[in-house]
């Protein structure tokens, strides 16, 4: 009886020991998930995916760069902390912060078009290494729209770097003007600025705009250093057979960038070095012929193509030389004539000449003793270069061929200078050009003088 109570009770203990068994492990997998952080789905991780998310697109609500970076970095943040205190697991992690990356990276490119549209933006460091953190992530691939967007920023902040330094050099070129123009820089810093400009950085229209200001002020400071001058008269006298001149050019631009303007049927102008030399034809025609010509200084690398004249050369060339005719056809005199309280004689002559128009001509006459003595003159009044005694009279033609039907000289006998007594004279007429070439002479004129 005993032995069988205790059989029985062995089998309640083992019994008791299976259901406890049962139990526990039932337990485990009952209460094992509260234990734990909710699995996908469920009511608990829903609910902290679902605060996440709405964080994200509270990132398309931010309205300038550095806001968009502190939310996104708090929201990283408050990720990484739920997935430490295990609220997400791995897989969720992933997943939200994936679509934390391209919320936050689609936001930064919004902000950051409008932000390269303002007229002048400064922080390209900040944003380059916003888009150098982006394109670490590993989320974005290449050659992807979003990719080549960001690499388009980069671009520009490239391109604006280089444009402000353009600046600085162009504005270090214009305050070191002074007297002179260094050609070659301004030449190479156009080409530089025109290269930056191709590259079409949309974003950067206000450096832009100061790049071009700068190297205009550049162009226009060059064009009012530019000078040049020449040693010698700017008006050249040719007389009619022609002839060659030389003008020296003194100036602080280069021989290319100064020359002359226009060449002329009966002038020849060239160039070398610091110099010109204007060649003049012989004048064919008896009249007088004026010409002139400007020496200037032109930049057509500049922006805008200009010119400026600086110095005006006339140049003025005598007619053909004519030979100049005269003829005397008459003389007679009136004597014991007075003139001015003087008594003397009035020379009467008939002449004519040819191709002297508005040119002075001389008539003088010339007094000797009969026998071809000169008379010697003794007060300078009334005399030649060697101080035979004369008189003469101007005359100017205005017309090409004249005539004087009664050209009046005075002589004053006292002028003679004669000893007392009576004394047998002559004199003749000569006419002169303008040139005091003889081109007439008369016949000799006799008459009689008493001296008392």
């Amino acid at each position: 009886m005993e032995l069988k109570q205790k059989v029985i009770r062995i089998q309640i203990t083992v019994f008791c020991m299976i259901i406890l068994a049962a139990v526990g492990y039932l337990s485990y997998f009952i209460f094992s998930d509260t234990l734990k952080a909710p699995p996908p789905n469920s009511k608990m991780g829903n609910l902290f995916i679902a605060k996440q998310r709405k964080d994200i697109q509270s990132l398309e609500k931010t309205t300038n760069i550095n806001a968009c970076k502190i939310l996104y970095e708090n929201i990283l943040l408050s990720l990484k902390e739920d997935k430490i205190n295990s609220f997400i697991d791995n897989e969720q992690y992933n997943s939200l912060n994936k679509e934390l990356h391209f919320a936050y990276t689609e936001q930064f490119i919004a902000l950051a078009d409008k932000y390269f549209e303002q007229s002048e933006w400064k922080s390209n460091n900040f944003v380059s290494k916003i888009i150098t953190e982006i394109k670490r992530n590993g989320f974005v691939e290449q050659n992807t729209p979003i990719w080549n967007s960001l690499t388009g920023f980069e671009n520009n902040i490239a391109c604006y770097n280089e444009m402000q330094k353009c600046i600085i050099e162009i504005y270090a070129i214009t305050n070191n003007l002074r007297n002179y123009i260094p050609l070659d820089k301004i030449f190479d810093k156009k080409n530089e600025k025109q290269s930056l400009l191709k590259r079409n950085c949309m974003k950067n229209k206000g450096i832009e705009n100061e790049l071009i200001s700068s190297y205009k002020k550049l162009e226009e400071q060059a064009k009012s250093n530019a000078k040049l001058t020449i040693t010698t008269t700017t008006d050249f006298d040719f007389d009619a057979s022609g002839g060659s001149k030389t003008i020296t050019i003194n100036t602080n631009v280069p021989s290319s960038s100064w020359n002359f303007s226009g060449v002329y049927r009966w002038l020849s102008i060239s160039k070398s070095g610091s110099s010109l030399t204007v060649k003049c034809e012989a004048n064919p025609d008896v009249t007088e012929r004026t010409d002139k010509f400007n020496i200037k200084v032109s930049f057509d690398k500049f922006e805008t193509a200009w010119e400026k004249d600086f110095v005006t050369i006339n140049i003025k060339q005598e007619g053909k030389v004519q030979n100049i005719t005269g003829n005397i056809e008459k003389i007679w005199v009136d004597h014991n004539v007075s003139q001015s309280g003087q008594y003397g004689m009035k020379i009467h002559a008939k002449f004519s000449v040819g191709r002297m128009l508005n040119k002075q001509g001389k008539c003088v006459a010339w007094f000797y003793y009969s026998d071809g003595t000169k008379l010697k003159d003794q007060n300078g009044k009334y005399k030649t270069s060697d101080g035979q005694v004369s008189t003469s009279e101007d005359f100017k033609p205005s017309f090409d061929n004249s005539t004087y039907n009664d050209f009046i000289i005075f002589m004053p006998y006292g002028e003679l200078h004669l000893a007392k007594g009576k004394h047998n004279l002559k004199f003749d007429i000569g006419i002169f050009d303008h040139n005091s070439k003889q081109i007439a002479i008369s016949e000799y004129v006799y008459f009689d003088a008493n001296q008392p």
